[in-house]
């Protein structure tokens, strides 16, 4: 269980490393590749499936506008097997990102609400 979450970190920090800067001048939306974890607060859930859940999803994004706010979708699948028993979620969801007045054609920071 330990060795699952120590990778899903790993995996969680290579997704949100930025992208090359001549990516982030584009104009259009962005792609981007979503890891995670889903804690199951049902009982029988987490009696079948476990404590934790591997999350992966598709994120969108507007490209860097310093000081703008932005509203996405965001859409991400969990699903896990136990015998006969299956659990599958798919949630969409809406997100809303501000980033701070900079340079974007270098890391931009930003604050995000899902």
């Amino acid at each position: 269980m330990r060795r699952a979450l120590l990778s899903l970190a790993a995996l969680a920090v290579l997704a949100a490393a930025p992208p090359h800067a001549h990516a982030q001048e584009a104009d259009g939306l962005r792609l981007g590749i979503r890891v995670g974890a889903y804690f199951p607060a049902d009982e029988d859930v987490r009696d079948a499936f476990g404590d934790v859940l591997p999350i992966v999803g598709i994120a969108l994004a507007n490209p860097p506008r310093p000081g703008t706010v932005a509203i996405f979708p965001n859409l991400e699948v969990s699903g896990a097997r136990s015998g006969n028993d299956r659990f599958l979620v798919i949630p969409l969801t809406a997100a809303a990102e501000y980033q701070f007045p900079g340079d974007p054609r270098r890391v931009v920071p930003f604050v995000r609400a899902e």
